[in-house]
């Protein structure tokens, strides 16, 4: 809804704006405001480093409603032409404004008037009542919709954060409406809680935006300046030379209006990033110590597509006799719950002749553990024979630590576990020990969600659905699809969702990895995509 309104909403304003600067024209002439040079004496100094501040606000207000006009579709290249016509557009209809219609205000609104700014009460005296109105309309219909921008763009930032590992993978998550919510209700809490501390007032939140902006122009100028300078180092080239001189003297200049607004409007509301940068960096670095560097999924994708090697132990299918089920791991607490996890263990012992492990966790280190000795005998008696072996184990400490270590101290190929039906994986503040398991472990785990329905207790493996990012942690589980695709003769789903940052190319790639995927699985019934 945003994208389709912000676009008609700007051109509404624009047409505005070249409304008062008819009516301007045609009520007071060509009047271009005069130059007086005592603009920079010390006695009126300050007006204009204000006046400077605010017409730096205005235009990078400018710059961003321009990209956002044409930020929602076609190539990078398509609109990156949007985007430059859009600003000489806006900017070029401010600039006259400015210039035209700025006379008038000075000759028609009272500036002791703090309750209609200077610009409505110049469009109440220019225009007609009705047009007045509609203009009125217009700029809170701009308003409303860059509101919905913010939180679209709020939206796509966390998502980017989220693929490279600085915010936690919950906070960018999409919703059943395919869209980051949390980032948007956070946004929503902040700006009540800045209304309610620090008011509404807009000199104080045109402070924060201005500055915001100049320090990312300004980290942006000296980045690119840095870039720019090691490429002329290694290769010498007059082009290189000028663009790096350019680049050099707008990131003085951006730097400089920087310090120029945080010295003007520093009590105003700059000094909030004194606070906001440190906190967001801290932020920032713990999670992405603690997640560690993203891999090169994009990377990996392109060499896989380009050298056409997808899964080579699969082309043959020489190798899939390698990928046995010998061990197969069962978490069990004595909850109904979590012997609804016992019949399909047993179906698949039965099929590949593997050993079950029958496992319980101690967390209470005071308690002995005969109970829960006696516990997985009993139940190993009630689904052993002739062809299955039962080992029963205990575990003391974290349920879901112990059962990744003794998962991975006796070899299981395989974990099968119960959840809870209303288990959400996003929910990492009230996680269930199923769910603590699927963040630590690396081994499989067969996650059943049983109902009242009895076929949520088993299943015959007649579809299994694959997701795949192109990353080797998630094809670490082919090797057990192919083995069930084997053995029960069903059909594999392979599926990707692109989310995060990837390439405008990114889904073509993914579709060429996944027949090259889906082929290597070496049958026409296995491999099938699905969207």
């Amino acid at each position: 809804m945003a994208t389709r309104a912000f676009g008609p909403a700007t051109a509404a304003v624009l047409l505005l704006l070249w409304i008062m600067i008819i009516a301007s024209l045609l009520r007071f002439g060509f009047n271009l405001p005069s130059i007086d040079l005592r603009a920079f004496s010390p006695e009126y100094f300050h007006f204009t480093l204000g006046g400077y501040a605010r017409i730096l606000a205005l235009m990078t207000g400018i710059e961003i409603f321009a990209n956002l006009v044409a930020a929602y579709d076609g190539t990078r290249a398509q609109k990156s032409r949007k985007a430059f016509g859009s600003l000489i557009i806006i900017m070029g209809t401010t600039s006259l404004t400015m210039l035209i219609v700025g006379p008038a205000i000075f000759a028609l609104a009272d500036v002791n008037n703090a309750e209609v700014s200077v610009f409505t009460q110049t469009m109440d005296q220019l225009l007609p009542p009705w047009v007045s109105y509609l203009g009125t309309l217009t700029g809170i219909a701009v308003l409303l919709s860059a509101c919905a921008a913010s939180a679209q763009g709020l939206q796509n930032l966390s998502l980017g954060l989220r693929y490279r590992h600085y915010i936690p993978a919950n906070f960018g998550q999409k919703n059943h409406y395919d869209v980051a919510d949390r980032p948007v209700w956070l946004e929503v809490g902040i700006v009540i809680v800045c209304f309610l501390l620090f008011g509404t007032h807009e000199e104080t939140y045109l402070a924060l935006y201005a500055a915001g902006v100049f320090i990312l122009l300004s980290m942006t100028g000296w980045a690119a300046s840095k870039r720019l300078w090691r490429e002329l180092r290694q290769k010498f080239a007059a082009s290189r030379l000028l663009s790096l001189s350019g680049t050099i003297t707008a990131a003085f200049l951006t730097t400089a209006a920087t310090f120029i607004i945080f010295s003007e409007r520093f009590f105003e509301g700059a000094w909030s990033y004194l606070v906001m940068v440190p906190v967001l960096y801290f932020a920032f670095t713990f999670y992405r110590n603690r997640l560690g560097a993203p891999t090169s999924v994009e990377d990996r994708l392109g060499l896989l597509v380009a050298e056409q090697r997808y899964l080579p132990e699969f082309a043959n299918g020489e190798n899939t006799s390698e990928v046995k089920l010998k061990r197969i791991l069962v978490p069990l607490n004595g909850s109904m719950l979590a012997e609804q996890s016992l019949p399909m263990a047993r179906h698949l012992a039965d099929v590949f002749k593997t050993e079950l492990i029958l496992a319980s966790v101690n967390e209470d280190k005071k308690a002995e553990n005969a109970g829960f000795n006696e516990y997985l005998e009993r139940t190993a008696g009630l689904i052993s024979g002739e062809t299955i072996e039962v080992q029963c184990i205990v575990g003391d400490g974290e349920p879901a630590q112990e059962i990744n270590r003794l998962g991975q101290e006796n070899a299981a190929d395989l974990i099968v576990i119960s959840t809870k039906g209303g288990f959400e994986i996003e929910n990492l503040f009230s996680a269930s020990v199923s769910q603590r398991l699927i963040e630590q472990t690396s081994l499989p785990i067969l996650l059943l969600r049983p109902t009242d329905d009895l076929t949520s207790r088993f299943t015959g493996f007649k579809k299994i659905i694959v997701a795949l990012d192109g990353s080797e942690e998630s094809e670490s589980v082919l090797p057990l699809v192919k083995k069930l695709a084997d053995k029960f003769d069903n059909e594999v789903l392979l599926i990707s969702v692109p989310e995060g940052a990837e390439s405008e190319n990114y889904a073509v790639t993914m579709e060429k990895y996944l027949d090259g995927i889906a082929a290597g699985l070496n049958s026409e019934k296995h491999g099938r995509r699905f969207y």
